[in-house]
Order: C-alpha cells, then sequence, then structure tokens
C-alpha cells in the first residue's frame, strides 16, 4: 500500500519488518510478557517512548541475533512506532501499575 506521502506500509506498519517484529511479540506469549515487563511504571521515569523503544530494540537484538525468526533484519524496523502501539494499548496498564506502586509506597 503506499500512502499520500509515497510511502510504503505493511498491513498499517512502517515496513514488513516492523509489522513483522510487533507480530512475534504479540503471538509469542513469553516474549509478549517479558517486552510487557519492559513497560517500567511512570513513576519511574522510565516509560518514555524512546526509552521502551531502546529497551525493545536492545532486548531483541541479543536474543535474535540482529534477525527475526523468519529471517528479517531488525536495521529496518520502527522501534518508536512499535513503542507507541503499545502505550495507546497498555495505557490502563501503565495507570493500574503506578497506582499499586502509590499503595505499596504508602505502606513504606
Amino acid at each position: 500500500m503506499v500512502t499520500a506521502d509515497n510511502q510504503e506500509k505493511y498491513n498499517g506498519w512502517t515496513n514488513r519488518e516492523t509489522w513483522n517484529v510487533q507480530l512475534w511479540i504479540t503471538n509469542t506469549e513469553s516474549l509478549y510478557k517479558l517486552i510487557k515487563g519492559l513497560l517500567g511504571t511512570r513513576q519511574q521515569g522510565s516509560v518514555t517512548t524512546g526509552e521502551f523503544a531502546d529497551r525493545i530494540e536492545g532486548f531483541l537484538w541479543i536474543i535474535w541475533d540482529g534477525i527475526t525468526p523468519d529471517n528479517l533484519k531488525l536495521n529496518p524496523v520502527n522501534w518508536v512506532e512499535i513503542a507507541e502501539h503499545w502505550f495507546h494499548d497498555y495505557d490502563d496498564y501503565l495507570t493500574e501499575l503506578d497506582q499499586s506502586a502509590e499503595r505499596w509506597n504508602g505502606r513504606n
């Protein structure tokens, strides 16, 4: 699919590699749980889009050695797009984590 600015898209994602990485993350339970754990909490100040994108990229480069299980290179992946997608989908989850942390900190 070609958008108005002539950029190729793949199933609504920046490119096939980005779509493929997100597909692997969401369809592999153990990987999904690990990536979800990288979100942290807003209170920790560790969940900016850029930091989360860096965490995902670094983690997957280590476990996949630069290539997805479908043999696609990780270089063209739009990590920020994946991070933004997760923030959008997990806003309620992050709010719940923050509230739990506040309750926990209030006990100590």
